[in-house]
């Protein structure tokens, strides 16, 4: 169960760790996807009517495919990266290393591809840093 669902798109193909691509693109990709998941989230977290931020958190990402294919976990977490920063940058959580990241489910939905953040609130057991 989650205390928050923020639904983004599916990252760009110029999100995934092994692409190789011109750093100015890649960098355009990242601010982009990075601010559409902080929009998600801000939305998300008005209509829980959630205003102070947490003090941890787990990430569960749910990717939805159009094609049922086998996907590499640990690309799919790492082409998310944007998106958890856009998290942070919300407000979400007090300090972003207190981002917790669960392993990602996999699902198929041909109409409407997209990866839903299920997040709950975790107590901060002990302080970093």
């Amino acid at each position: 169960m989650s205390d928050l669902i923020v639904t983004v798109p599916l990252p760009p193909s110029l999100l995934q760790p092994n692409r190789k691509s011109h750093w100015a693109k890649k960098s355009r990709a990242v601010r982009d996807y990075r601010w559409a998941a902080k929009m998600a989230c801000l939305a998300a977290l008005r209509e829980a009517k959630e205003i102070i931020a947490w003090d941890a958190a787990e990430v569960e990402p749910h990717f939805y495919f159009r094609v049922k294919r086998r996907r590499d976990p640990d690309n799919l977490a790492a082409s998310l990266k944007a998106a958890r920063d856009g998290l942070a940058d919300a407000g979400l959580v007090k300090n972003d290393c207190n981002i917790r990241n669960a392993e990602p489910v996999v699902h198929i939905d041909k109409d409407n591809p997209r990866v839903e953040l299920w997040i709950r609130k975790l107590k901060l057991l002990v302080a970093i840093g």
